[in-house]
């Protein structure tokens, strides 16, 4: 049998397409693709790839609120939904509308234009970031630094750019640092909580921002949590803290874990590891083995297991021998340690490898012929081999397996390459997908039909009114 693997696709009922000339509509308009392609030109089709405007560009984004950014030459402009020219040529560089207001670069300085072309923010900042609850980052640099500061959507310097870092605003705080310590500031550019505390930057930070009434603050090699007000939640104790999770936060004292609960319970540090809480049980280490404990430290499940991930679907990978199996959570062992490797359960299914390969099993251990989780919009990505197609909903194959990975053509050096390939549409989204044919990156609709024959990896498409 071969390797069978299945994608997660879009979100999107194959129902809400028809036939229409148009292209796939639904009930808020039509798609429109923005095509850029290898050879440095950008035009603009409907869902069947018909060309909808005479004029060809030399880059082109999406239409975003009725508008899309387009360059010609070295220069941006804007044209509207019937492809007239609103915004000339007149910019090194646009973002898309936003709330009404697009960002574009003069001189090589920010502004913001209103949809009439008018310039709302004049041209004096090295960068304006996107909006946050009515506020956005601006930066400032002379010869010796660079400073941050926030608009307001008006074009007034609500907080003056005397900030050396400064982040979005979320629960009506945004953080901000001065000589390496943060605070927070309120939406009126007050300091609400002085800059005191520790700036931590990197891969694997907690998030600071403040979610829950609640942010993560460390100094001195002591973390915590406040509130908005500044005051402390849980204390500046812990060497290190985990964030909430189901009511409790995972602390850690003189080398062991434990839990504080944010409607006071206490579970006393005490284990090697401790994860999040998740359908009320967490998974802790205690003599070198896992198990795990309910919300009153109580332990429901022995810790005898090599490893234990988080309950999902009412069952939790688990790890013994170096093989895995399933607990529920009583605690049984409903699927014994006999996978070479397994994924947590999503709605009654789980991918695990047996004997070198990938199935599909339900929660009594049943193979199925394949995970209905993951079809959206009435279609399922399968491999075989090294080559991917489509099976609809009753396993019949209705386009076949000819396309390359997407990974062919494009290759991850950077997190900012992984973040440019996790914004890319890899799946279907408004019955449309890019895919990789005969070295060429070309889109399909779900009939397998080849809408456009050879684009980019910025090619969008989008709904519209």
């Amino acid at each position: 049998m071969k390797r069978l693997i299945l994608l997660v696709l879009s979100l999107l009922a194959i129902n809400c397409y028809n036939g229409n000339a148009q292209g796939p509509q639904n009930n808020k308009g039509k798609v429109i693709i923005a095509v850029n392609t290898p050879w440095r030109s950008g035009y603009f089709t409907d869902a069947n790839g018909n060309t909808l405007f005479e004029q060809k560009f030399h880059r082109v984004a999406q239409f975003q609120e009725g508008f899309a950014a387009v360059k010609k030459y070295d220069r941006w402009g804007f044209i509207d939904l019937k492809g007239n020219l609103v915004v000339p040529f007149i910019y090194d560089y646009a973002r898309n509308f936003s709330d009404g207001l697009a960002c574009v670069y003069k001189g090589g300085k920010a502004g913001l234009i209103d949809t009439n072309g008018e310039v709302v923010v004049p041209f004096i900042y090295d960068y304006i970031y996107d909006f946050s609850e009515g506020l956005a980052i601006v930066s400032k640099s002379d010869r010796y630094s660079r400073k941050y500061g926030y608009i307001n959507r008006q074009g007034v310097l609500v907080v003056p750019c005397m900030y050396d870092w400064a982040y979005d605003f979320s629960e009506g705080r945004a953080l901000v640092a001065i000589n390496d310590r943060v605070g927070y500031i309120n939406t009126h550019g007050e300091l609400v909580v002085s800059c005191i505390y520790d700036l931590i930057l990197g891969e694997g930070v907690p998030d600071c921002s403040f979610s829950g009434g609640l942010a993560y603050v460390s100094k001195d090699g002591k973390s915590g949590f406040i509130n908005r007000d500044g005051e402390f939640v849980v204390p500046l104790v812990y060497d290190d803290i985990s964030w909430v999770s189901e009511g409790f936060i995972a602390v850690k004292s003189y080398g062991k874990w434990g839990y504080i609960g944010t409607q006071g319970a206490y579970i006393r540090p005490q284990y090697d590891c401790a994860g999040d809480f998740s359908e009320g049980l967490a998974c802790v280490k205690l003599n070198g083995k896992f198990g795990f404990i309910n919300t009153k430290g109580e332990i429901v499940i022995p810790c005898v297991y090599d490893y234990a991930w988080d309950f999902r679907d009412g069952m939790a990978i688990v790890k013994k021998n170096n093989k895995y199996g399933y607990v529920n959570k009583s605690g049984w062992l409903v699927l014994p340690c006999i996978y070479e490797d397994a994924r947590s359960f999503l709605s009654g299914v789980a991918e695990v490898m047996f004997n070198g390969e990938w199935i599909y099993i339900d929660k009594n251990g049943k193979n199925l012929p394949y995970n209905v989780n993951d079809f959206h919009e009435g279609l399922a990505c399968v491999y075989q081999g090294n080559k991917y197609g489509f099976i609809n909903l009753q396993g019949e194959q209705v386009i076949p397996c000819i396309y390359d990975p997407i990974e062919s053509v494009f290759k991850i050096n950077s997190c900012e390459d992984m973040a440019y390939y996790q914004s890319l549409q890899l799946e279907f989204k408004y019955g449309l997908r890019f895919v990789v044919h005969e070295g060429k990156v070309k889109i399909i609709n779900n009939k397998g039909k080849v809408i456009i024959p050879y684009c980019t990896l910025d090619t969008k498409w989008s709904i519209v009114e």
